[in-house]
């Protein structure tokens, strides 16, 4: 025996040199591979910082897209625009990991690099910034950090300019008392509450901080000493209960787990595919420096018509250069991919010798005894999941083998790839398994991200166990009614979805099969890893480790059976008597240690009836306090619930306040933030004057007027939290205006005004124009449902204002109204021609999309065949939606929310309905470039309609519009947005063919009164768009 050991060894040994050395080799490459792609980035760093032009082999073949006429207004701005700042956002599991406030600061990255070391080693990633308000460091640097090579970590001490500019902490206020009233802004309140209130910074996600060490994520990041404030210090108290929690290493292994999936996606992904990236998904810009607002410049994938002239011929080298990456790439990946074929093949070879040496020709039993069960159990899972009665099967395995394999489908450089897996066991001639059956075979299918661990997609059992009789079946043992019940077995593993019974795991369904996909594939990859290449190394050091086998008893059938009986595996291991007790203490403390690693206990019965009895308890409470009293009304929100359980007077609270449709705003300050929308908060209350009535059902706002005189408390609307976890509320002061508007100005110090939001919404973000819609629409629903549509009776805010109940004897909810609004662009029946018109009450010179309410019981396809009928006679065969945008503004306190379609006609021939439009042309593709044209030139929005009414005769809506994208996006293309085989098709919404041949809706169109009181509708609607679009 020891000499076919000491076979085996060496074979394994010699097989170890030549898979070193076909690694060595493919690592020898490595260098040269880097340097060429090093070279290609370089280049790629020059196009988009604008210090290179691009040459004309990188420009064969371009046309420059679009009108081209603006592209003079970029030259004052070289290179792309924001290239890392999209590149970065359009990587979508990246994108998760950015915030709102991040992309700000991103705005400034000027590039990003992967420096690697001269030996072995983990990169650098370098991200360079121009000048910004957030920090003062040129260059940050993030390196993990290696045992093997000794690579140290590497992180950066951000120099923060200030607290407030910390994208990685946010300031939360303790402590304090009240201030006197009044006097706010004069150093009355503030002074008395800054004297006696603190302020805490507590940690917040952020992409930035990848950059900071692990230790920082468990009691949050240590400030710079030079941006300490010392009322910023947290208490001791709390310091020394958050060292306790760090201790435990929990916080700190999620911060590890992050930045190497945050250094895989970066190196990975965005830097080769950087380009690619970047025309992925929708062009972010700052439209205004001063303001900081981001807007979609572009929503196409790909077609860059919108951008200036001088940029899209870099975006073209550009492409040019990502070919040359990818075929990089792809030559690179066929090196791994020979490698790996080469690497199969000596792995085949070593199983095939191996196989020859455990078990000789004629032989029935192996050269080493019970050789694959002690190599199984010294891999961590597998001892998890065998027991006593799977020892006495598993010591007559004659050879173990695991295969990976490349997909046959070809994946796209940088994606996901998919490995296909097989397991097989094969057994010599024993008692347990049936004559039939010698081999288990199972199939799996993974997929790997780059750089990433596989992850088990799904798998199929090709060849399952079958036993010799049920009572030799190691997966279930007889329980006390002498039925038979599943037992924890390695051998679920060869059970469709058996996983959770091998490795003996209880809980939820989901959460238990994912625990158990991850124990198995742990397995699977120890096993190609280390265990089939040095199977006799691990035999040796279990045999050292004085590990000992289930003896000959473990066969008896006596013994089995009263094993079986056993309640659990603990148990049938006493009762059975054959695990040796220092085997049994290694598998134990493998559960222990996997179960530590899980953070997870083992469920049992005693944990389950302690359970429902401190449930019971808690129930019993619960329903006590809440015959107290001492509960509030159980139909409130959840977001209610949340704001009342965390809310607390020191709170810091935004307010957007609002009359009708006009909203209160201050002017941005030359000094504020980029991206922070400071117009929009009104009031940031801190003090007891103005104070939050939060113990009704009704939220109020009580304040003091300037004068003294009594007021009048204002309703609240709970809206939700804002990017700064602050709690914000829309606050009605329709009944106060006047007054609450002068003790802003004079109370409070403050420089406010009030606007219009249709007149707002061109200077706000998406996120702004959210906000502020949000709080519009609210409040004026619930201005106009002042009495209840059902029986008469006052109505009054409930759940925090997200509804309405009125004060009957059996009260009633009321719901906020959202009315429907179809809006199309229709194509004519060539493909080269669009629709456009324009209603009396439009502005002078718009011409826009036809639109119009959906009516009751109406599909938006037929609403669109409708529409187009009433109100230009043309028939519309085809109808495809193509996205959505709420409109805050409309009639009768509604909020409305616009559908955007694209339509083809069915004839050229238009006759103007008076009672409806006011004018209906046909468009061709250059005007509406054109026209599209303008609004990508500087200038204030009411210059720019101006200009092109002056030049082409008629503008469009503006970009914050989803008519405007409409008419953009179909601008853009230089095909018909329907193909000729679209013509013999139906709508794609689902619409009857016959439908859609009559070219209209089932019902006749509306005329008369309808018609007009259609077309008041149409004018609030669809003539100027809606803000914020979504397209």
């Amino acid at each position: 025996m020891a000499s076919v050991l000491s076979n085996v060894i060496e074979i394994e040994s010699q097989v170890a040199e030549q898979l070193a050395s076909l690694e060595k080799q493919y690592s020898s490459s490595q260098k040269e591979h880097l340097q060429a792609r090093d070279k290609l980035f370089k280049r790629r760093q020059e196009l988009v910082s604008g210090k290179a032009t691009p040459t004309s082999e990188e420009l064969a073949g371009y046309v420059p897209a679009g009108d081209g006429s603006h592209g003079a207004a970029a030259s004052a701005k070289a290179g792309v625009p924001y290239f890392w700042l999209n590149a970065l956002c359009n990587q979508d599991t990246l994108a998760e990991e950015i915030s709102s406030r991040d992309r700000q600061a991103l705005a400034y990255c000027t590039s990003v690099k992967a420096v690697y070391p001269a030996a072995e080693g983990p990169p650098t990633i370098e991200m360079s910034f121009s000048s910004n308000p957030f920090f003062s460091s040129n260059t940050l640097r993030r390196c993990l950090g290696d045992a093997e090579s000794g690579a140290k970590a590497v992180t950066t001490d951000i120099q923060w300019k200030d607290s407030s500019h910390n994208l990685t902490i946010k300031e939360v206020r303790k402590g304090g008392g009240k201030g006197k009233k009044g006097g706010k802004g004069k150093g009355g309140s503030d002074a008395a509450a800054s004297s006696s209130s603190s302020v805490r910074l507590k940690p917040c996600p952020s992409f930035f901080r990848f950059f900071l060490p692990d230790s920082s994520s468990s009691r949050g990041d240590k400030v710079p000493q030079h941006l300490h404030d010392p009322t910023a210090l947290q208490d001791e108290e709390e310091e020394e209960e958050e060292d306790e929690a760090g201790a435990e290493g929990g916080a700190k292994s999620a911060k590890a787990e992050r930045d190497e999936l945050l250094m895989a996606l970066l190196t990975e992904q965005v830097l080769p595919r950087a380009a690619e990236l970047y025309l992925a998904g929708p062009l972010q810009t700052l439209s205004d420096e001063e303001e900081g607002d981001f807007q979609v410049v572009h929503a196409g994938a790909g077609s860059p018509a919108d951008l200036p002239g001088p940029v899209q011929g870099l975006l073209a080298a550009l492409r040019h250069n990502q070919a040359a990456l990818d075929a990089l790439a792809a030559q690179r990946q066929q090196q791994r991919d020979g490698v790996n074929a080469q690497e199969d093949k000596l792995r085949l070879e070593l199983a095939g010798k191996r196989r020859e040496l455990l078990v000789p020709a004629g032989s029935s039993s192996t050269s080493v005894p019970r050789f694959w069960l002690r190599v199984l159990r010294s891999a961590d899972a597998a001892a998890l999941a065998i027991s006593s009665r799977d020892a006495a099967a598993l010591a007559s395995l004659a050879d173990v083998r695991f295969s990976l394999s490349s997909s046959s489908s070809a994946a796209e450089i940088g994606a996901s790839r998919e490995l296909l897996g097989k397991l097989e066991l094969e057994f010599l001639p024993n008692p347990h398994l049936a004559a039939s059956c010698s081999r288990l075979v199972k199939e799996y299918t993974f997929e790997v991200a780059p750089g990433g661990e596989p992850y088990l997609l799904h798998s199929k059992v090709a060849a399952a166990p079958a036993w010799a009789s049920a009572a030799l079946d190691p997966t279930h043992k007889p329980g006390r009614d002498g039925k038979q019940r599943p037992a924890s077995s390695f051998f679920h593993l060869f059970r469709q979805g058996g996983g959770k019974y091998a490795f003996n795991l209880a809980g939820d369904d989901k959460e238990v099969q994912a625990e158990a996909n991850e124990l198995e594939v742990e397995l699977l990859m120890e096993l190609h890893g280390r265990l089939l290449l040095r199977a006799g190394s691990a035999y040796s050091e279990a045999a050292a480790q004085g590990w000992a086998d289930d003896d000959s008893e473990a066969g008896d059938k006596a013994a089995w059976q009263a094993a079986g009986a056993a309640e659990s595996e603990e148990e049938e291991e006493e009762g059975e008597g054959s695990d040796d007790e220092g085997e049994a203490a290694h598998r134990a403390a493998a559960r222990r240690a996997k179960a530590k690693d899980k953070g997870g206990f083992k469920l049992t019965r005693a944990s389950v009836l302690i359970g429902f009895v401190v449930l019971m308890l808690l129930a019993e409470l619960f329903v006590f306090l809440d015959m107290a009293g001492l509960f509030k009304s159980k139909r409130h929100s959840d977001l209610l619930k949340r704001f009342q359980a965390t809310y607390n007077p020191d709170s810091e609270v935004s307010l957007i306040v609002v009359t009708g449709r006009d909203v209160v705003v201050r002017p941005v300050g030359p000094d504020s933030t980029p991206g922070v929308h400071q117009d929009l908060q009104a009031l940031l209350l801190r003090t007891d004057d103005p104070e939050l009535d939060l113990q009704g059902e009704q939220l109020l706002l009580k304040w003091t007027p300037s004068d003294g005189a009594e007021s009048l408390p204002l309703p609240l609307y709970l809206l939700g939290l804002d990017v700064q976890e602050r709690w914000t509320f829309a606050v009605d002061i329709s009944p106060a205006r006047d007054l609450f508007m002068d003790f802003l100005r004079t109370g409070c110090d403050l420089e406010v005004s009030l606007k219009d939001l249709r007149l707002l919404l061109p200077t706000l973000s998406l996120d702004a124009a959210a906000i502020a819609g949000q709080a519009v629409a609210l409040s004026q629903w619930h201005q106009t449902h002042p009495f209840c549509s059902r029986c008469g009776k006052e109505t009054v805010p409930t759940e925090g204002g997200s509804r309405r109940r009125c004060i009957g004897r059996q009260p009633h909810k009321l719901y906020p109204r959202t009315d429907p609004v179809v809006i199309m662009l229709v194509e004519s029946p060539d493909g080269h021609r669009a629709l456009l018109g324009r209603s009396a009450k439009s502005t002078p010179g718009m011409y826009t999309c036809l639109s119009g309410f959906i009516d009751p019981c109406e599909g938006i396809e037929e609403a669109v065949r409708r529409e187009v009928m009433e109100e230009a006679r043309v028939q519309v065969s085809d109808v495809q939606i193509v996205g959505t945008q709420p409109w805050p503004i409309g009639r009768y306190g509604s909020c409305e929310l616009m559908i955007g379609c694209v339509a083809r006609a069915t004839s050229y021939e238009v006759l103007l309905n008076p009672a409806e439009m006011e004018d209906v042309q046909w468009y061709d593709r250059a005007e509406l470039r054109a026209a599209v044209s303008f609004y990508n030139r500087p200038g204030p929005l009411p210059e720019i309609q101006k200009r092109s009414w002056s030049s082409l005769g008629f503008f469009i809506p503006p970009p914050f519009a989803v008519a405007h994208h409409l008419i953009s996006a179909w601008a853009s293309r230089e095909d018909p947005w329907f193909t000729p085989a679209d013509e013999d098709n139906a709508s794609q919404g689902g619409t009857s063919q016959a439908a859609a041949a009559a070219g209209g809706s089932s019902r006749p169109s509306q005329n008369g009164n309808a018609a007009a009181d259609d077309q008041q509708r149409h004018s609030e609607s669809a003539g100027n768009g809606a803000g914020g679009s979504r397209l």
